[in-house]
């Protein structure tokens, strides 16, 4: 569900983006400071950088849920695979 989530976002941003500094390249061309579209995204790339360290630290927990989900979806995957029983059940001696 996160990966749906942030592909969602990555998508908006990627169709937004330039629409919208294509704007400000366009509103601020004839202006005495031309830069102001890349003064915009300086400023929001430092405020997403110092916003970055109030995330919190990831725990424990998480990474013991990712293992078990991880050693639970290889169980599940090997379930319809056949064991040395099923090949004796068969009758024939080539599988022994």
């Amino acid at each position: 569900e996160a990966l749906g989530a942030l592909n969602g976002i990555k998508a908006l941003t990627e169709g937004f983006g330039p629409l919208l500094f294509g704007f400000l390249m366009a509103l601020f061309e004839d202006s005495p400071q031309p830069g102001a579209p890349y003064l915009v995204a300086s400023f929001l790339s430092l405020w997403a950088f110092l916003h970055c360290f109030e995330l919190p630290a990831e725990p424990d927990a998480v990474l013991s849920l990712t293992k078990h989900i991880s050693k639970r979806r290889g169980i599940e995957e090997a379930n319809g695979l056949m064991t040395a029983d099923d090949y004796s059940d068969t009758g024939s001696d080539d599988c022994k």
